[in-house]
């Protein structure tokens, strides 16, 4: 029955169903397809499990989940921030570093830009499409230097 469930999904409305078992019960997760995502999922591993809640159509309004989304994924990114703006992905990833800081995502003081509403939505959704950006472009970039290994 579930794979009927997920076969309609996938075909009327670009979404998966992905399972989860908890200790007590099943859990399942229904979120839209997005090739970036899973592109940015083979990069970083880690974060699968906040790239695709993103998503998930649970969290499709949910304001303070998707600011903590983007706090996790900032925190993941932040270490590898001179990798990124070595790589062809540096203006992107430098835009995401300052706008994090600059939208009151991570910082609230006086100076911070203010959102509301769906103007909100709006930024922190492009923010998110942004990290996944620089997220799979960092392993674009080694594939480069992979064929061009193999070249030699």
């Amino acid at each position: 029955m579930l794979a009927n469930a997920e076969y309609i999904l996938e075909q009327c409305c670009n979404m998966t169903i992905r399972e989860e078992a908890d200790e007590n019960c099943f859990k399942y997760y229904i979120t839209k397809r997005n090739a970036q995502v899973d592109a940015a999922i083979i990069a970083a591993p880690k974060l699968s499990d906040i790239l695709l809640a993103y998503f998930d159509i649970r969290n499709e309004n949910d304001l303070d989940f998707k600011k903590s989304a983007l706090t996790e994924v900032y925190k993941y990114m932040e270490p590898r921030r001179k990798e990124y703006k070595i790589k062809g992905c540096g203006a992107v990833s430098e835009e995401f570093f300052a706008d994090m800081n600059s939208f009151g995502i991570r910082h609230n003081t006086k100076t911070q830009v203010s959102l509301r509403g769906k103007r909100k939505k709006v930024v922190y959704d492009k923010l998110f499409l942004m990290a996944v950006y620089v997220l799979q472009s960092e392993s674009a970039s080694n594939y480069v230097e992979e064929m061009k290994n193999l070249r030699v």
